[in-house]
């Protein structure tokens, strides 16, 4: 997946959303600027590769001793979840990202959003695509 996968086009009105575009390369950066999270993530990628290519030797050659305990699904380390939990919360996503003017908001006041789960869901998968 890329990010101008994620490209809409609003036909009625003649315009692209980059939007959930913006915010799969927004993880993907925010992902490749932490570099305990980029290593950890192209380590774990690589070691579940690497199970999957065991596996499938193991099956193709039974008479050797290659045979291993069927590993069950991959989890991911505790330091990645952790990162993308934080990620979630918004952590380490600039501001501009979620309102388009500071000014639109007044002095002292408090202002609610929402945010979108396509959007939400586009920041969190940028960081998983480049690693593998």
């Amino acid at each position: 997946m890329a990010a101008d996968e994620l490209l809409g086009f609003h036909e009625d009105i003649g315009v692209f959303d980059t939007s959930y575009a913006a915010a799969w390369e927004l993880g993907r950066l925010l992902a490749l600027r932490s570099k305990t999270f980029a290593t950890g993530l192209y380590n774990w990628k690589r070691n579940h590769a690497q199970q999957v290519w065991q596996l499938e030797q193991a099956e193709q050659r039974p008479h050797l001793a290659l045979q291993q305990e069927q590993p069950g699904q991959p989890q991911l380390p505790a330091s990645l979840e952790s990162w993308l939990s934080e990620l979630s919360l918004l952590k380490g996503v600039p501001f501009h990202y979620l309102v388009a003017d500071e000014q639109m908001l007044p002095v002292e006041s408090i202002r609610f959003f929402r945010i979108d789960p396509r959007w939400m869901a586009s920041l969190l998968d940028g960081p998983s695509v480049w690693a593998g």
